[in-house]
């Protein structure tokens, strides 16, 4: 079935590729320290698991504008919709940033997904349910952005990763006060 709607995609033009290259059975070995520059001089292209995690963490990130866009509509509370509108604007912040990544090396930017959320005024979830879904997808988020880091060589990209890791690292902790603030937050089991 997912073959079957990935080719349906593909027909009509909605079906973006990651730009992942072909694997050859020749074998390349790095002969310049240069292959770690990322700043000045020669950029060399992006390798594979650093086009996996750009492409990754932009749909990714493009999912969660379109789940916080959706939960935006049915917030009751003041705090929880501004942190939000917070985590939305950090969302396509990042995606603007992965994005600018990909074009740079004329590689296809994923769709954004949030064109898909519906007009809506309905209370489906509560605060608290929307809260800890986003708290615990920024969490995610991180693990997802240091395995960028721990793959990419390339130093702009990894100041990049931890520049990202900074800002959500924050957004996740004021998450979390609001979660404790209206006795939302259980304690997990100690040991």
């Amino acid at each position: 079935m997912y073959e079957s709607a990935k080719d349906l995609l593909v027909e009509k033009g909605f079906y973006i590729s990651s730009g992942i290259p072909e694997m050859t059975h020749k074998v390349d070995f790095i002969e310049h320290q240069n292959f770690l520059a990322g700043f000045f001089g020669d950029k060399r292209p992006l390798v594979a698991p650093e086009v996996t995690n750009l492409y990754a963490n932009f749909q990714r990130n493009a999912l969660g504008i379109a789940t916080i866009r959706a939960f935006c509509q049915s917030a009751t509370s003041k705090e929880v919709y501004k942190h939000f509108v917070r985590g939305e604007e950090i969302g396509r912040k990042h995606c603007e940033v992965l994005a600018s990544h990909l074009k740079e090396h004329n590689l296809q930017v994923p769709l954004s997904w949030d064109t898909h959320v519906i007009e809506s005024s309905a209370n489906v979830f509560s605060d608290k349910l929307m809260m800890f879904a986003i708290v615990t997808l920024t969490n995610f988020s991180m693990t997802f952005y240091g395995l960028g880091l721990a793959t990419s060589s390339k130093k702009d990209l990894g100041i990049m990763y931890n520049r990202f890791l900074a800002e959500i690292q924050l957004y996740s902790e004021d998450g979390g006060n609001i979660l404790i603030e209206n006795a939302w937050l259980e304690s997990p089991p100690k040991v």
